[in-house]
């Protein structure tokens, strides 16, 4: 009797390698630690035969997509820079759906550790072809005795040993400089901007923005764009305001009230029947929609909310314009007490729309963002007018917090530096740092980067 087992077996048995040759893989997230130490090699050829050499490891993604993102390779030649996906089996990039995930298209390279012996294609949901590459029997045993170690944010960069004999003051110099430099960059961004529309639409844009948690920046600055301040700021009633930038997102609708709690009912009827009266003026047709994403991230950064305090922060923007025109330590303070104090009745306690009431309160607009907002716009604005006053006062910013970005760049130049601790303590460094890393780590791979000038030649070993 031929069972489905049977065919099932048949199936697979193919791909089965010799019991003598055996070999137990372990689970894929050690092969892919053993891959960031490069302990596979750097240098492979495709199933088609082309040459493929990684010039630069890339970054190890700690959220859902390709496993190394960033990453330079040359193939036959040609340099190519985006993702590289890691599978047990070469069959699982189909088995997984990466073929009909645009997260996965700009997957540059897929490497696999088990050979089917069948013929695998390996396309993008825009059906362009992805080259593959099969670890051998050999190379795989080989890496498999090498120790692996904890998950790293980044892998150290050939230029950390010499950057270990620089001086603190030395490398604390350099950051500055590299702070300086993004700085100017925001600065002459920011002018062009306040040129073309305004101080007060740039900083409505800036607030959106800066609301805006990463997977969402975009949508939120679009949003400010669709409807300027100054139109929104022309209706007195606060609600109104949500009532716009809630329906042009499209979160409202005539039935939200009745998926909601019962004590929030008559609140969304109420916006409802707002945005209804203005839905005629300001509704996007659906291909100009806002592209939101609404999942992966926490409660708190969920768009319902970040649309909401937006609209509540609208009241804000005068005293952040005066701010900015006339800059000084003191008005900045009083400006993060009046950001940071904005509350609301229902957004104070709510995730969503139809979330149930939290009985914790939360705060619409947190310190972080209030330094994001200096750090982005404020400060660069400031700049413009007068640098000195503006560096001094930003050289004094603490900030407590690192972003991915900042440990990589620690990571990847100063891994071993005796000063560490201290490189990042202050926002104008976190910022340096970040410009050093775009400007040196994700420009070149390590055995190209000029970063600093090398005596000796460099290995993966």
């Amino acid at each position: 009797m031929n069972t489905s087992y049977q065919k099932w077996l048949n199936d697979i048995t193919p791909s089965l390698i010799d019991e003598e040759d055996a070999i137990s893989l372990p689970h894929e997230i050690e092969l892919q630690s053993l891959w960031y130490q490069g302990a596979f090699g750097l240098v492979f050829q495709t199933t088609n035969g082309l040459p493929v050499k990684i010039e630069y490891l890339g970054e190890w993604n700690h959220g859902a997509g390709p496993d190394f993102l960033e990453c330079i390779v040359t193939l036959n030649g040609e340099e190519k820079r985006g993702a590289i996906e890691l599978d047990l089996s070469p069959a699982h990039w189909e088995i997984h759906q990466h073929s009909t995930n645009p997260t996965f298209d700009n997957v540059i390279l897929h490497v696999s550790f088990t050979d089917t012996h069948k013929t695998t294609f390996c396309r993008n949901s825009q059906h362009h072809d992805i080259p593959q590459v099969k670890i051998s029997p050999e190379i795989l045993k080989k890496a498999l005795g090498v120790k692996i170690n904890s998950k790293p944010e980044t892998i150290p960069g050939f230029c950390a040993e010499e950057f270990q004999q620089w001086s603190k003051s030395d490398v604390q110099l350099l950051i500055k400089e590299a702070s300086q430099h993004r700085l100017q960059k925001k600065a002459s961004k920011l002018g062009k901007q306040i040129e073309a529309i305004g101080l007060s639409e740039t900083m409505w844009q800036g607030l959106a923005s800066t609301l805006g948690y990463r997977p969402n920046q975009l949508g939120m600055r679009l949003l400010s764009q669709r409807v300027k301040a100054k139109e929104l700021t022309q209706y007195k009633d606060p609600k109104t305001h949500l009532a716009i930038l809630l329906g042009i997102s499209q979160f409202l609708s005539p039935d939200l009230h009745s998926r909601a709690p019962e004590d929030t009912q008559n609140y969304l009827n109420y916006l409802w029947d707002e945005w209804w009266k203005k839905r005629r003026v300001y509704e996007l047709i659906p291909s100009r929609n806002i592209p939101w994403k609404m999942y992966g991230q926490r409660p708190v950064n969920h768009p319902h909310r970040r649309v909401a305090s937006l609209a509540i922060l609208c009241q804000c923007l005068p005293q952040i314009v005066n701010a900015i025109e006339m800059p000084n330590p003191q008005r900045l303070l009083e400006l993060k007490d009046t950001l940071c104090g904005e509350t609301d009745d229902f957004w104070s306690h709510h995730f969503t729309l139809t979330s149930a009431r939290s009985k914790k309160k939360m705060k619409l607009f947190g310190e972080d963002k209030f330094k994001e907002l200096l750090n982005n716009f404020i400060i660069p604005i400031w700049y413009i007018q007068d640098q000195e006053a503006a560096f001094a006062f930003y050289s004094k910013i603490r900030s407590h917090s690192r972003n991915s970005e900042v440990r990589k760049a620690l990571g990847r130049l100063f891994p071993h530096h005796p000063a560490q601790a201290d490189l990042s303590k202050f926002s104008y460094q976190q910022q340096g740092l970040q410009q050093l890393y775009r400007d040196f780590c994700l420009k070149s791979g390590c055995l190209q980067c000029p970063f600093p000038k090398l005596n000796t030649p460099v290995t993966y070993d």
